[in-house]
């Protein structure tokens, strides 16, 4: 579907260029958000030369039955106001409303548009529910069904359309055409975004992915300082209070913050509290494609030292507009970096962002960091990377005692450990429970002592159960305690004195296949 009178309509543009640019303002500045909140806006125009203009409403639906939003509070993504065409007649059939917006894309890699729509018809197709067209004018000539719908629902609906071969462009104009087809034909548009996805347009998938921010020049640490990231495609988003800033030693203030990045050498990003108290920031990666993968997750490290320290979440969005919490930490956890894990089945088969939002507290001892931001797209670890687990017999034969260790190299999500034996290797019994560590990423052991183990062979196994009651079991070891009776020979008292066999106290047995134990004699009457 073309636009009625092309011609005219190349020269209206040229026109308003020229003579009366003045008249509705060009965007210039990304991201960009259009909510409709109060009205069109500075940033968008009904156009001249078709046949009807766009309206704005809030709080409620369009005035015509069986077609507009039907829900409160009607926007999109929970808000009120929203712009539409009301298709009721004169306007229908075969009637076009045009909404034109100027971009200055010049500066942009890789811009791109996001639009939360609606079109609903409850009556059928001969009804509505219309067209919604987007075409784009690149300064010289128009590109006509960039993008287009023509499917109904009740709910709003979004979509993320490329805009990279307009990338550079100085003068780009987004027409949003309503074409009605039947009274039921009301259209409507809410939570525009235009941004550039950064990174030249990068898109995360290829696994594992690793982003250290080691790159990063260190910035300005004045509150809420503005800071252009360099990390591909990750950007400080907009419609916060700070930006997270890149830093290589420890943070200014005392008594909070890393003194350096998570490995040791390199950089990491960091909320500085000082004189900025109770601020929120906004860090969003590239997009993340997870369409081929199976079981995507991720992993950060994250630091969050100081007696003030307030919250640190991450969300995903498949938009930009609408984010789902995946992570939430409030509150100090002690001055060393911490292994953070989200595992997101919930996103395979989709290309999502995500964010990272972190406040400060309600004083400067809550600085917060973010570093080692990883994603994976199958092959979840496991929530314990173990080392070592073994055991052997100590004491006596007549007393004696299994000592078993266990060394783990890291932690997730990881609640407890349990000591199981068996002497069939089918029934097991819990003999120990220890508590595990959480997410710790340096090196820990354990150790269990059994004080009542069974004669002849035993088998010995390490449970672990992290904090959802997902469990996993390890192979198990043998041990064998001999269940030989000893046959006494001689008897000594700690002095080295043989003795009768009616002596009682702590006396050292020697029994006849040359072994020794020591233990203490008491003769019942």
């Amino acid at each position: 579907m073309e636009k009625n009178d092309y011609p005219l309509k190349t020269i209206l543009i040229i026109f308003a260029t020229l003579i009366i640019g003045v008249c509705y303002g060009q965007i210039v500045t990304f991201p960009h958000t259009s909510s409709f909140e109060t009205g069109v806006g500075a940033d968008w125009i009904n156009a001249t030369g078709d046949d009807f203009d766009w309206s704005h409403t809030s709080g409620s639906s369009t005035p015509s039955n069986g077609t507009g939003p039907q829900t409160a509070p009607y926007g999109a993504s929970g808000s009120n106001g929203y712009i539409f065409i009301e298709s009721s007649s004169p306007n229908y059939p075969s009637k076009q409303a045009w909404l034109d917006g100027r971009c200055d894309f010049s500066a942009l890699t890789a811009p791109q548009l996001t639009v939360n729509y609606h079109m609903y018809t409850s009556s059928g197709v001969n009804y509505g529910p219309g067209i919604l067209q987007l075409d784009i004018f690149d300064g010289t000539s128009w590109i006509f069904d960039v993008w287009n719908n023509t499917t109904s629902s009740p709910d709003w609906q979004s979509a993320t359309i490329d805009l990279t071969a307009y990338a550079g462009q100085p003068y780009v104009v987004l027409s949003w055409t309503g074409y009605t087809t039947g009274w039921q034909s009301d259209i409507c548009l809410d939570e525009l975004l235009i941004e550039d996805v950064g990174g030249g347009g990068l898109v995360v998938d290829t696994y594992p992915y690793d982003e250290g921010f080691d790159s990063e020049p260190t910035a300005s640490t004045a509150c809420c300082s503005n800071v252009l990231l360099v990390s591909p495609g990750w950007i400080n988003d907009v419609g916060d209070d700070c930006d997270w800033k890149p830093r290589d030693v420890g943070t200014p203030s005392l008594n909070t913050g890393p003194t350096e990045d998570e490995s040791g050498a390199g950089s990491y990003l960091y909320m500085e509290a000082s004189s900025c108290y109770s601020k929120t920031a906004y860090l969003r990666s590239p997009k993340f494609d997870f369409t081929q993968e199976t079981s995507p997750y991720i992993q950060f490290y994250y630091h969050m030292y100081g007696s003030a320290v307030s919250r640190m979440t991450i969300e995903w969005s498949l938009d930009n507009i609408q984010w789902f919490l995946a992570w939430s930490l409030v509150g100090d956890q002690g001055n060393s970096w911490q292994l953070g894990f989200v595992d997101l089945p919930i996103l395979q088969g989709v290309k999502v962002f995500f964010r990272i939002t972190g406040t400060t507290g309600v004083n400067y001892i809550s600085d917060m960091a973010i570093d080692g931001f990883q994603g994976f797209g199958s092959g979840a670890p496991l929530p314990v990377d173990l080392i070592s687990f073994g055991g052997d017999v100590f004491g006596s034969d007549l007393n004696p005692v299994v000592i078993l260790d266990w060394t783990v190299a890291s932690q997730i999500n990881n609640d407890y450990f349990e000591i199981q034996r068996s002497t069939d290797m089918e029934q097991w019994t819990t003999i120990e429970t220890i508590k595990g560590e959480g997410n710790m990423n340096s090196e820990m052991s354990y150790g269990v002592v059994d004080d009542d183990p069974v004669k002849g062979i035993s088998y010995y196994r390490l449970r672990q159960t992290d904090y959802d009651g997902q469990s996993e079991t390890f192979n198990p070891i043998a041990i064998r305690i001999s269940s030989q009776e000893k046959i006494v020979d001689k008897v000594y008292n700690l002095m080295g004195q043989e003795v009768e066999d009616t002596y009682e106290g702590f006396v050292i047995e020697i029994y006849q296949d040359g072994t020794s134990g020591k233990r203490y004699k008491l003769n019942k009457q």
